[in-house]
Protein backbone atom coordinates (compact mmCIF):
# COMPACT_ATOMS: atom_id res chain seq x y z
CA UNK A 1 0.00 0.00 0.00
CA UNK A 2 3.06 2.23 -0.21
CA UNK A 3 2.29 3.27 -3.81
CA UNK A 4 -0.56 5.12 -2.90
CA UNK A 5 1.01 8.26 -1.55
CA UNK A 6 3.30 8.00 -4.52
CA UNK A 7 0.69 10.49 -6.64
CA UNK A 8 0.26 10.20 -10.25
CA UNK A 9 2.91 8.00 -12.57
CA UNK A 10 2.76 10.16 -15.89
CA UNK A 11 4.06 6.95 -17.72
CA UNK A 12 0.86 4.85 -17.26
CA UNK A 13 -1.40 7.59 -18.85
CA UNK A 14 0.77 8.14 -22.07
CA UNK A 15 -1.79 7.76 -24.81
CA UNK A 16 -0.61 5.42 -28.02
CA UNK A 17 -2.44 4.31 -30.70
CA UNK A 18 -5.80 3.17 -29.50
CA UNK A 19 -7.21 1.93 -33.07
CA UNK A 20 -6.77 -1.75 -31.56
CA UNK A 21 -7.56 -2.90 -28.72
CA UNK A 22 -6.17 -6.13 -26.99
CA UNK A 23 -2.49 -6.77 -26.32
CA UNK A 24 0.37 -6.65 -28.51
CA UNK A 25 0.43 -10.18 -30.34
CA UNK A 26 -3.50 -9.74 -31.37
CA UNK A 27 -2.67 -5.99 -32.48
CA UNK A 28 -0.09 -7.68 -34.46
CA UNK A 29 -1.73 -10.14 -36.29
CA UNK A 30 -4.63 -7.90 -36.92
CA UNK A 31 -2.21 -5.30 -38.68
CA UNK A 32 -0.97 -8.38 -40.67
CA UNK A 33 -4.31 -9.18 -41.73
CA UNK A 34 -5.30 -5.90 -42.68
CA UNK A 35 -1.78 -5.82 -44.79
CA UNK A 36 -0.95 -3.15 -42.75
CA UNK A 37 2.87 -2.36 -41.81
CA UNK A 38 3.29 -2.28 -38.56
CA UNK A 39 4.99 1.42 -37.21
CA UNK A 40 8.33 1.35 -36.20
CA UNK A 41 8.82 0.63 -32.76
CA UNK A 42 4.81 -0.66 -33.31
CA UNK A 43 3.89 1.66 -30.49
CA UNK A 44 2.56 5.26 -31.61
CA UNK A 45 2.90 7.88 -28.77
CA UNK A 46 0.14 10.49 -29.43
CA UNK A 47 2.04 13.74 -28.22
CA UNK A 48 2.66 16.53 -31.18
CA UNK A 49 1.22 19.54 -31.52
CA UNK A 50 0.07 20.76 -34.84
CA UNK A 51 2.82 22.58 -34.66
CA UNK A 52 5.20 19.80 -34.42
CA UNK A 53 2.92 17.86 -37.63
CA UNK A 54 3.45 21.18 -39.70
CA UNK A 55 6.72 21.26 -39.37
CA UNK A 56 7.46 17.65 -39.97
CA UNK A 57 5.20 18.18 -43.34
CA UNK A 58 7.64 20.96 -44.46
CA UNK A 59 10.43 18.78 -43.65
CA UNK A 60 9.37 16.19 -45.83
CA UNK A 61 7.72 18.19 -48.68
CA UNK A 62 8.97 21.29 -48.81
CA UNK A 63 5.46 22.97 -48.06
CA UNK A 64 4.39 23.84 -44.07
CA UNK A 65 2.62 26.48 -42.45
CA UNK A 66 0.34 28.78 -43.49
CA UNK A 67 0.47 27.32 -46.96
CA UNK A 68 -1.08 24.69 -44.97
CA UNK A 69 -3.93 26.58 -44.18
CA UNK A 70 -4.45 28.61 -47.46
CA UNK A 71 -6.55 28.67 -50.18
CA UNK A 72 -4.57 27.58 -52.60
CA UNK A 73 -5.80 23.82 -53.68
CA UNK A 74 -2.85 22.79 -56.19
CA UNK A 75 -2.24 18.73 -56.42
CA UNK A 76 1.37 19.43 -54.37
CA UNK A 77 -0.50 21.57 -51.48
CA UNK A 78 -3.41 18.88 -51.71
CA UNK A 79 -0.68 16.20 -50.78
CA UNK A 80 0.86 18.00 -48.16
CA UNK A 81 -2.43 18.65 -46.34
CA UNK A 82 -3.36 15.11 -47.06
CA UNK A 83 -0.25 14.24 -45.19
CA UNK A 84 -0.58 16.81 -42.15
CA UNK A 85 -4.53 15.10 -41.53
CA UNK A 86 -2.56 11.28 -41.81
CA UNK A 87 -0.11 12.26 -39.18
CA UNK A 88 -2.04 14.55 -37.22
CA UNK A 89 -4.74 11.30 -37.06
CA UNK A 90 -1.56 8.98 -35.80
CA UNK A 91 0.62 11.23 -33.29
CA UNK A 92 -2.14 14.04 -32.37
CA UNK A 93 -4.79 13.28 -29.78
CA UNK A 94 -6.92 15.79 -32.29
CA UNK A 95 -10.14 15.14 -33.79
CA UNK A 96 -11.17 15.59 -37.66
CA UNK A 97 -13.24 18.02 -36.54
CA UNK A 98 -10.13 19.90 -34.82
CA UNK A 99 -7.80 19.37 -37.68
CA UNK A 100 -10.30 20.52 -40.40
CA UNK A 101 -10.59 24.32 -37.96
CA UNK A 102 -7.11 24.34 -37.78
CA UNK A 103 -6.77 23.80 -41.64
CA UNK A 104 -10.09 26.33 -42.36
CA UNK A 105 -11.76 23.28 -44.33
CA UNK A 106 -15.08 21.58 -43.33
CA UNK A 107 -14.93 18.21 -41.38
CA UNK A 108 -15.65 16.25 -44.59
CA UNK A 109 -12.99 17.26 -46.35
CA UNK A 110 -10.43 16.24 -43.97
CA UNK A 111 -12.02 12.24 -44.48
CA UNK A 112 -11.48 12.53 -48.44
CA UNK A 113 -7.68 14.22 -47.33
CA UNK A 114 -6.91 11.14 -44.97
CA UNK A 115 -7.28 8.67 -48.13
CA UNK A 116 -5.60 10.92 -50.74
CA UNK A 117 -1.74 8.73 -49.81
CA UNK A 118 -1.35 5.67 -51.81
CA UNK A 119 0.08 2.95 -49.25
CA UNK A 120 3.14 2.74 -51.30
CA UNK A 121 3.37 6.90 -50.84
CA UNK A 122 2.73 6.21 -46.84
CA UNK A 123 5.42 3.73 -46.77
CA UNK A 124 7.86 5.72 -48.32
CA UNK A 125 6.65 8.58 -45.92
CA UNK A 126 6.89 6.57 -43.01
CA UNK A 127 10.93 6.13 -43.65
CA UNK A 128 11.65 9.86 -43.35
CA UNK A 129 9.52 10.57 -40.42
CA UNK A 130 12.09 9.48 -37.62
CA UNK A 131 9.38 9.83 -35.04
Amino acid sequence: MEWIGEGRKEEFYRIIDQRFLGDEDFIKDVKNVAGEKALKGEITLRDKSFADIAKKVEEIVGLGGKMLRGRNRSQKLTEARSLFVRLCLLYTNHKRKDIARYLGRVPRIISYLERQISQDKWEEIQDKLEW
